[in-house]
């Protein structure tokens, strides 16, 4: 998902090698592996936490993993995007890439979902304001990444844009159009992003503290299981509704909201402590997860529309999809798969802007 927002270093015109990072241990001409890494396993969460939803109803297991998966994968993709964002200058090049790799894949990939809808007997109804499921991430990160450099300038990013955010929730006009509702709650994970240094990352990677993510996570897996069967946080894990549509109070909605903000960071933070630093066989992977992103909805939708779910009831049936779901999402982030899809995912902006 965060493909086309990862940040390189600049190459330097040199004949021998530069000197290694410290924190990373690589050179400024190279990619850092560790984020490659959190995004493919990032985006394998998204494609087993969306195969889930289709099975929720029938499983409480389900229904469980479905909570600690959405309790942190979104915020986590955001605050790695925002920390590619740090500063940015929104010059002419900066504009066409923003627009080039979130609002011209958002309405490619509109009239797609559109079509595949159409071809399963709904009306084929192209809506460019009301993001179709999983494309609300792209409107939403045009946001980010348009106030990203006057959010980044704030005394304080975190707590000014989770104040913005904690106040959204009173909003009963603040609907689905352009993600606005998602984009302005899901902000202080961006702001975040944003002011984090990478040395941070380095440290969480160390043993003791990694150490400290399996418990941590292995309590919150515990905690989603017993969720189940007393609540259903499916509103505040989304992001996308008010505290009116939570059926809350003003008081309870700002307490919920921080909540909910604090277990995302917690959780973000545990599950990167726990992404291997150096390159793995999947780090490659992680460099087209927006193609695996915007791609994996089409058979996730064949699925649900399918007879396959109804078989599903079995707990060797439950594994078999999510590694499924995990081989679907190692496929789509093959480097082939990448080649073939970049003209509707990363296509070029010589047809729509002007040379200078």
């Amino acid at each position: 998902m965060t493909a086309t927002i990862a940040r390189t270093a600049p190459r330097t015109p040199q004949t021998a090698p530069g000197p290694l990072d410290k924190a990373t241990g690589r050179g400024p001409d190279q990619r850092d592996a560790f984020f490659d890494n959190a995004k493919f396993l990032l985006i394998t969460l998204v494609v087993i936490g969306h195969t889930l939803t289709t099975l929720t109803s029938k499983s409480d297991g389900a229904r469980a993993a479905y909570y600690w998966i959405y309790s942190f994968h979104m915020p986590a993709f955001i605050i790695v995007a925002g920390y590619f964002a740090q500063h940015a200058t929104f010059d002419d090049k900066r504009a066409r890439r923003l627009v080039m790799t979130t609002l011209v894949p958002f309405a490619i990939f509109t009239v797609l979902y559109a079509a595949l809808r159409w071809g399963y007997g709904d009306d084929f109804a192209v809506d460019f304001i009301t993001p179709f499921w999983l494309l609300w991430f792209l409107p939403a990160l045009f946001i980010w990444r348009l106030v990203g450099p006057i959010v980044e300038r704030l005394r304080w990013p975190v707590l000014t844009t989770l104040g913005v955010a904690l106040a959204a929730g009173t909003f009963t006009t603040l609907d689905r159009s352009l993600s606005l509702n998602r984009a302005i709650a899901l902000l202080p994970f961006f702001a975040l992003g944003l002011v984090l240094n990478r040395r941070v990352f380095t440290v969480l990677g160390k043993l003791p503290m990694r150490a400290l993510a399996v418990m941590f996570l292995t309590g919150a897996a515990v905690a989603a299981v017993i969720t189940v069967r007393k609540a259903s946080p499916s509103g505040w894990l989304t992001w996308d509704e008010g505290y009116d549509a939570l059926h809350v109070s003003v008081a309870g909605g700002v307490v919920g909201r921080t909540i909910m903000f604090l277990i995302a960071v917690a959780m973000t933070a545990a599950f990167l402590s726990l992404v291997p630093q150096r390159r793995t066989w999947f780090t490659r992977l992680g460099q087209a997860s927006l193609t695996c992103y915007l791609l994996h909805g089409f058979v996730v939708q064949a699925f649900r529309h399918s007879s396959l779910g109804a078989r599903v009831g079995s707990p060797v049936s439950y594994v078999v999809v999510v590694a499924a779901a995990i081989a679907l999402a190692t496929v789509l982030s093959s480097p082939w798969v990448r080649t073939a899809a970049r003209p509707l995912v990363e296509p070029q902006g010589s047809w729509l802007f002007r040379t200078r």
